[in-house]
């Protein structure tokens, strides 16, 4: 069993009230500190000051030594996935091979459309994040030269350097994935290996969801569907 902290800086926190938090978690012993990524401070209060996820865990990255970092997790239009890839391996390579990454469809329109970024259908957003997982771990594991061609986004002849596999901190294992979602077939499709319309190879450290606060009832009723 894994025990990891997971903050909401968006309710106001600043960069060094995150950076004591993270140094706590270590100390306590804590494998994991997530946060989560919005832009739009809730709930409670709003117009609160609120900090951009990727680069919080960029200071946290040289701050700590041990304890893991991700997002729980980051809407995937906030970033285009080459972004996001780039950003995550970076940050990766600046803790020594801690980081773990946690892409979700999104939620909150308001936060979208209030910082310029598109808030389609749901079935359109987990059209993209389904796509982006795939870009991720392309461009992460794949071969010189990978290609991707989906309905939102297109990848040619990629060259990602470095491969985080590579790097001295990872030994040759993965970034970890953590898909976000409520527990539904298609959420729970897509944190598997497949997809209807393409292989979605994702290690099993990757094969993970993070459903809201339900009753144990309701999460045992929603991952008898998969």
């Amino acid at each position: 069993m894994r025990f990891a902290l997971m903050i909401e800086p968006q309710q106001g926190l600043t960069y060094d009230e995150q950076l004591e938090v993270a140094l706590r978690a270590e100390a306590a012993g804590f494998e994991t500190l997530f946060r989560s990524d919005h832009y739009d401070s809730f709930p409670g209060g709003s117009g609160k000051p609120t900090t951009d996820a990727w680069v919080v865990l960029a200071g946290l990255a040289r701050e700590t030594s041990t304890i893991g970092l991700g997002t729980l997790v980051s809407p995937v239009l906030f970033r285009y996935p080459g972004n996001l890839a780039k950003a995550a391996a970076t940050v990766d390579e600046m803790s020594g091979g801690r980081v773990e990454v946690g892409v979700g469809a999104g939620w909150h329109e308001h936060e979208h459309l209030g910082h310029g970024f598109t808030f389609p259908s749901l079935t359109e957003r987990a059209d993209h994040l389904e796509e982006a997982l795939e870009i991720l771990r392309g461009l992460w594991d794949g071969p010189d030269g990978w290609s991707f061609n989906g309905a939102h986004y297109q990848v040619a002849d990629a060259g990602f350097r470095p491969k985080p596999s590579k790097l001295p901190g990872r030994a040759g294992r993965r970034i970890p994935i953590i898909t976000g979602g409520q527990g539904s077939p298609r959420a729970t499709r897509t944190s598997s290996t497949s997809r209807p319309r393409r292989p979605l190879r994702l290690p099993r450290s990757s094969r993970l969801w993070t459903p809201r606060a339900w009753r144990p009832g309701v999460i045992r009723g929603r991952s008898s569907t998969r």
